[in-house]
């Protein structure tokens, strides 16, 4: 009986664990089936079958297993590798990584040991040739079932009695491992295995090396320092979380808030409470450039890594969501934490425990403590009064030393809603607004109200007055000309904020559904109070409802509708101007917290605002105005500020075309003009 000494029996305390248990084990076979092949004669002809070769196939399995049991034991170089395989398979049940990965996906027997003949040829790829010398046949040069009963099966096992490892195992749903593409239809237990690179990627570097494109891997520890900034809804989530990981369920949590609002950090809060790691996902990242049968197949691969680190899943979702994608994401049983703009409508997949959670804006104590956690620096009166997310405050704390100016480049961030808007200029100073006293107290109670609404909310309490929105909106009423747009321009200025116009032309739209997006995108951003929202000729988007007589008035009343709610929960600042007033609805008018009505000024204003218009001297100290009584013109010309605006630039320009000083003559040959644009006349001069 002849047989092989190993050359070297020692060589795994260089290799992978799972290599050396692999190679030894190929190595011990390999002596029994050289003693069973130097038994058999070479026959004639190459290509012939000899008889002692169809005899051994033919023979007694039972008694073939209990020959090579007892050659395992009797030989000695058999025996000195048997020691050697068994010292292989505690070195292996050490290895750390191999443990998770066993106890990550609870594998069978058998995947186990076709996962261990595919990772250890990855590893070290000439054991391939090995492989099909130990099958027999050249062209088997991968992991197999059947091979797997040879080298790890008992006396008792008969390889010829395998379960295959069909499509439906651990090892396939995971994507351990693939089917080698076979040519010619083969038998399944003869069924060729490649182990994925990410895994064995993974089982000799550990760490993040499985990871898709897009996602971090991030420790408990590494969120231990950051301050929870949603107490509230942490609690919730918490209870929620521990409540499923305890009875074994599969769940997702899902987040909605605007991006940068802190989804993710609030994730990796809740997952190292849980004692958990967290592998954060971007959806955009991980699909880019990726086709849609790719979709499914990388999200598995997320999924498997957080299930190969005992980690919960946060999933970032795009602001576009695929449906194949969210399906994909759904049909892994894992525990999983979803980051969304939006709430999802679909119900969750049987056995999956779903909740959602939706971020609320910032206290004002939560930005300030957050700006302190950035920067040392006093903190900007923007923190104070913006609704700002946690992102744009680290943002604001990055430029804070350049100055306030700086700190308004920053918030002044490209944004898609001000496509549907007219941004405004700010020329006007307080001083320039001349209004009747009680319209101006009016207008300075409205200004107080949006400088410290946080405090009277927040630190007073009188939130739990307005559950639903803490914005504030002003209807500003009255004809034109009386200084609703140049009021809303200074109170843009005294507060900091820019003023956009919003246009109901570019805003409504024929088509159903249109006209409710655009102004849910636009609501939404003012919502953060960046800046001063104008709504002029609001009549036209808030109209009165009126009965329905067919389709086109139904959706009319829809979107009114739609508006009713929103503004509800509306937490910016906004102001409507309309001089038809009497056409508004109802229900806007009980929603609106400040209704100011501008009424053509009195002689004491338009004396003011003649003064202001018509000023005595130029910026350079030229002399401008002649002998004129603006009491007089006050008195006598019954005109708004914007026809006494007018008629003053009018004059200015009869003036500089004589070389004169502005008189009275020019101002009553411009405030003719004026008049006859409303077909009256002057009269009385």
């Amino acid at each position: 009986m002849m047989s092989a000494k190993p050359s070297s029996v020692d060589q795994s305390a260089q290799e992978h664990p799972v290599v050396a248990a692999v190679r030894l084990r190929a190595m011990r076979k390999s002596l029994w089936m050289r003693v069973l092949w130097s038994q058999e004669p070479q026959p004639a002809h190459p290509a012939a079958i000899g008889h002692e070769e169809v005899d051994r196939i033919l023979s007694d399995p039972a008694e073939s297993r209990r020959r090579e049991a007892d050659f395992f034991r009797s030989d000695p170089a058999a025996a000195a590798l048997s020691c050697a395989v068994d010292e292989a398979d505690e070195a292996l049940v050490q290895d750390l990584n191999w443990r998770q990965l066993l106890e990550a996906f609870e594998l069978s027997v058998t995947e186990r040991q076709i996962l261990s003949l595919a990772v250890a040829q990855a590893m070290q790829p000439s054991l391939g040739r090995a492989f099909a010398y130990l099958h027999d046949q050249p062209e088997m040069t991968y992991a197999t079932t059947w091979l797997a009963a040879a080298l790890y099966g008992t006396p008792e096992q008969d390889p010829q009695m395998l379960v295959p490892v069909d499509r439906d195992s651990l090892l396939v749903r995971w994507r351990l491992a693939r089917r080698v593409p076979d040519p010619v239809p083969v038998e399944v237990v003869l069924a060729g295995w490649i182990a994925d690179p990410k895994i064995v990627a993974w089982l000799q570097q550990g760490e993040a090396s499985d990871l898709p494109r897009g996602a971090t891997l991030e420790s408990p520890e590494s969120v231990g320092r950051l301050s929870v900034l949603y107490p509230v809804l942490f609690s919730s989530l918490l209870e929620f979380l521990d409540s499923a990981l305890a009875d074994a369920l599969a769940c997702e949590l899902e987040i909605v808030g605007l991006d940068g609002s802190g989804r993710g950090t609030l994730a990796a809060q809740v997952s190292a409470h849980a004692g958990k790691p967290l592998i954060a996902v971007a959806e955009s990242e991980l699909l880019e450039g990726a086709a849609e049968a790719e979709a499914g197949q990388a999200v598995l691969m997320a999924a498997r890594s957080a299930q190969l680190h005992g980690a919960i899943l946060y999933w970032r979702e795009s602001r576009e969501p695929s449906a194949a994608v969210r399906y994909a994401l759904r049909s892994t049983a894992t525990v999983r934490i979803v980051g969304r703009t939006a709430a999802c409508t679909d119900p969750p997949p049987p056995g999956t425990v779903f909740r959602s959670f939706e971020l609320p804006p910032l206290t004002r104590s939560s930005r300030e403590q957050l700006w302190s956690a950035f920067s040392s620096l006093p903190i900007p009166w923007q923190v104070r009064s913006w609704l700002l997310t946690p992102s744009e405050i680290m943002q604001l704390s990055c430029v804070a030393r350049a100055g306030d100016e700086a700190i308004q480049q920053a918030c002044r961030r490209p944004r898609e809603s001000l496509s549907l808007l007219e941004r405004l200029p700010l020329p006007f100073v307080p001083e320039d607004l001349i209004l009747p006293a009680t319209v101006q107290k009016t207008l300075d109670d409205f200004e107080n109200q949006v400088r410290y609404r946080w405090d009277v909310y927040e630190q007073w309490g009188f939130e739990r007055l307005c559950p639903n929105g803490r914005g504030l909106i002003g209807l500003f009423a009255g004809p034109s000309g009386t200084g609703k747009t140049m009021a809303a321009q200074v109170l843009a200025c005294r507060l900091g904020l820019e003023l956009y116009r919003l246009d109901p032309a570019l805003v409504v739209n024929k088509y159903i559904g249109e006209t409710e997006k655009r102004l849910k995108l636009i609501f939404d951003e003012c919502d953060r109070a960046h800046f001063l929202l104008l709504i002029d000729e609001c009549e036209g988007m808030f109209g009165q409802r009126f009965g329905s007589k067919d389709a086109h008035d139904r959706y009319a009343n829809l979107e009114i509708d739609y508006l009713l709610q929103r503004i509800e929960r509306f937490q910016g600042v906004a102001i409507l101007s309309t001089n038809r007033k009497g056409d508004l609805d109802p229900g806007f008018l009980r929603r609106i917290r400040f209704v100011i009505d501008f009424m053509p000024p009195g002689p004491a204003e338009r004396s003011k605002i003649w003064s202001s218009a018509l000023p005595e001297k130029s910026p350079s100290g030229e002399e401008l105005r002649g002998e004129l009584d603006c009491s007089e013109l006050a008195e006598r010309i019954p005109l708004t500020g914007a026809e006494i605006k007018l008629a003053a630039l009018n004059a200015a320009f009869l003036a500089r075309a004589r070389k004169e000083k502005i008189g009275l003559s020019h101002v009553l040959q411009a405030v003719r003009g004026e008049l006859a644009k409303k077909g009256q006349t002057l009269r009385g001069f």
